[in-house]
């Protein structure tokens, strides 16, 4: 009897090793399957995230990049001889004003000072980003002659008159009369000279043709005759001079074609000379 209950405990206890193992198994399994799941979540979540990143930075590098004028606007008038312009950019772009290159900073702007010649001068900014998208802002700024100022005009003072006595003149045998020549009045001399240019067709392409026109005058406002000097190019291909013509009625004009290898801004400078006197000018054309 004792050994019939000893055998029936010991079946109890295999069976509840089997239960609790089975149990155990059970959750287990539950256990595995939901880390499987969670961590396939997971992973899908940051796929997903690391994709929109991607697609977002590749948007980024690939859009249009942009141009702001900060400073100025198209039009602007002056009458200063230079002006600095200033725009505003993204900051990793690079950028260049009338073809020349120039710093961007953290904030994205860049600046250059020009000189303006009188009349309308043409300014390009152009931009360019690392996938080589780029943009351009062509504008004018219009430099305008200075107002001559008017002469004051000094006070004479009266001087006392003093009376002399009349003495009575004694006659006097008349003399012949020899007909004179009519003094000619001296011609003003020339202390200063006047400068002002014009450009046709200021945005040429290759192989077109450039008038430029100048007018000199004197410290008077006067047409000056006979004044000589050239115009210099800085051509990207070479820098080339053109000599201009003897002034007649204080104008003269020289013509020039654009050389091959050039495209963009191309300053030059014109020199006129007249009785030992010079007088400069700054001019710039953008090839197209």
């Amino acid at each position: 009897m004792n050994k019939e209950k000893m055998d029936n405990k010991d079946i109890n206890l295999k069976h509840g090793y089997i239960f609790l193992t089975s149990i155990l198994l059970v959750l287990f399994a539950i256990s595995l399957s939901v880390e499987i799941y969670l961590k396939g979540g997971f992973d899908s979540v940051i796929d997903a995230v690391e994709t929109q990143i991607s697609e977002g930075t590749n948007d980024s590098n690939e859009a249009e990049p942009t141009i702001e004028l900060v400073s100025l606007k198209d039009g602007y008038k002056t009458k200063e001889s230079s002006i600095t312009v200033v725009a505003k950019t993204e900051k990793q772009n690079t950028a260049w004003i009338n073809g020349q290159e120039v710093a961007v900073n953290e904030e994205g702007i860049f600046e250059l000072q020009i000189d303006l010649i009188i009349g309308t001068n043409e300014v390009l900014i152009e931009v360019e980003n690392s996938n080589d998208a780029s943009k351009s802002l062509a504008f004018s700024i219009i430099r305008e002659e200075e107002e001559k100022e008017e002469t004051k005009q000094e006070d004479k003072q009266e001087q006392p008159k003093t009376e002399i006595p009349k003495v009575e003149p004694k006659p006097e045998t008349p003399k012949p009369v020899t007909p004179t020549e009519p003094i000619q009045p001296e011609p003003n001399p020339i202390t200063g000279l006047k400068l002002s240019c014009s450009i046709t067709n200021t945005q040429p392409l290759v192989g077109q043709s450039v008038s430029l026109d100048c007018s000199i005058k004197d410290q008077n406002n006067n047409p000056v005759n006979g004044a000589t000097g050239n115009a210099t190019m800085n051509w990207q291909s070479g820098q080339a001079s053109y000599n201009f013509p003897s002034s007649s009625s204080g104008s003269t004009r020289i013509s020039f074609t654009v050389p091959e290898g050039n495209i963009g801004s191309i300053s030059g400078v014109v020199r006129i000379s007249k009785d030992g006197l010079t007088v400069t000018s700054n001019f710039s054309i953008i090839v197209k």
